[in-house]
């Protein structure tokens, strides 16, 4: 009888499991429009502010009286226009990969002072980060060679292939797709 008991709690952890993981917006066919003011909105699917909302860069939203209000920027994490999802980082780049690993590239310029008497110098300098979010925790990185064998040591057949690859960096994105697609077991 004590066996039983354990079977039925065992099948109960396992179905909320499916449960939980089924809501998870990498499941999702459509992404629910709104703001995430978190991770874990995110990665249910399930934003806060669900009124709507339109950015016009000093984060702007409207709710449904139709009266304008602004959000601090540290508060959003990201928001979903209904097709696409988009992550707070230096602006909103969207989120292009969901998985294990979720990617997302942004590309701008930024501004180095060169500093040196008798003048202040402000140099443009382009920059391209490629981003990935881990799924089961929500912590975000720049994506770089060293990160992505750190990730592949959990996939040795992967993680052979790449180092046998000649231009590594150029793959990061090929091999963060494969991963993931090899690894949907790894997600919590």
């Amino acid at each position: 009888m004590l066996n039983v008991v354990c079977v039925d709690a065992f099948s109960q952890i396992a179905s909320d499991s499916l449960n939980r993981k089924a809501s998870y917006i990498i499941n999702a066919n459509s992404y629910k429009p709104g703001i995430y003011t978190s991770f874990e909105q995110f990665k249910y699917n399930s934003p806060a502010i669900v009124d709507h909302y339109t950015f016009d860069g000093k984060r702007f939203w409207t709710d449904r009286a139709g009266e304008k209000k602004k959000i601090k920027r540290r508060t959003i994490w990201g928001y979903s226009d209904g097709k696409h999802v988009y992550v707070r980082w230096n602006r909103y780049p969207e989120i292009t990969v969901k998985g294990r690993y979720c990617y997302f590239q942004e590309k701008g310029v930024g501004i180095m002072v060169l500093l040196g008497p008798p003048f202040i110098v402000p140099l443009p300098i382009p920059y391209s980060d490629r981003v990935i979010i881990n799924y089961n925790t929500g912590a975000i990185y720049l994506l770089n060679i060293r990160l992505m064998k750190k990730i592949l040591e959990t996939d040795t057949e992967l993680l052979t292939k790449f180092q046998k690859e000649k231009s590594k960096k150029k793959m990061l994105l090929e091999y963060i797709m494969q991963y993931n697609a090899r690894n949907q077991s790894k997600i919590d």
